[in-house]
């Protein structure tokens, strides 16, 4: 194999590996955002103001408490520093996408303790979403305008900016 041959041969597959690596770099590039690639643990609605997480969101935080005591109707799912309190509302899908029971998660407002505690709890939520671990389902201004977004209605499906979402 002469000399010219030689170099025919390393460029060509020079070529070749230099063509794959930037056929890799504009791929990537072009493909969909990693939130359309990961698979939301559940789905976290809002209705009136108020928030609500379907069963799997319930298990996985449930999964992850320090510890979990019943106060009445209301669970709580203790972590090191905050309290996450969330109670059963509905035992069946009520919402679009819904997995599971729907459970509420308070949200006290205002200066207290608890508005605090509560406050922490929405930005975890938020934060879930930001992770692409939760789906942010929609918004809604009523329970009549959630159960028509269930009948095909639209819904919004970008959260307050308050707790570090979009706007």
């Amino acid at each position: 194999m002469t000399r010219a041959n030689q170099w025919l041969v390393f460029s060509s597959a020079l070529s070749v590996v230099a063509g794959f690596f930037s056929g890799i770099m504009f791929s990537r590039r072009s493909a969909t955002g990693p939130a359309e690639h990961t698979s939301a643990i559940g789905r976290l609605y809002e209705i009136e103001r108020e928030t609500y997480v379907d069963g799997a969101v319930h298990d996985f935080l449930g999964a992850r408490a320090d510890a979990r005591e019943q106060l009445g109707e209301w669970t709580l799912l203790r972590y090191r520093n905050l309290v996450v309190f969330i109670k059963l509302l509905h035992a069946l899908p009520v919402l679009p996408g819904q997995r599971g029971a729907l459970y509420a998660v308070r949200h006290v407002r205002g200066d207290s303790a608890n508005a605090v505690n509560d406050a922490q709890v929405q930005k975890l939520l938020q934060d879930l979403i930001d992770l692409a671990l939760i789906e942010f389902a929609g918004r809604w201004r009523s329970w009549d305008d959630a159960a028509a977004g269930v009948r095909g209605g639209r819904s919004s499906t970008t959260r307050t900016n308050q707790f570090g979402g979009p706007a």
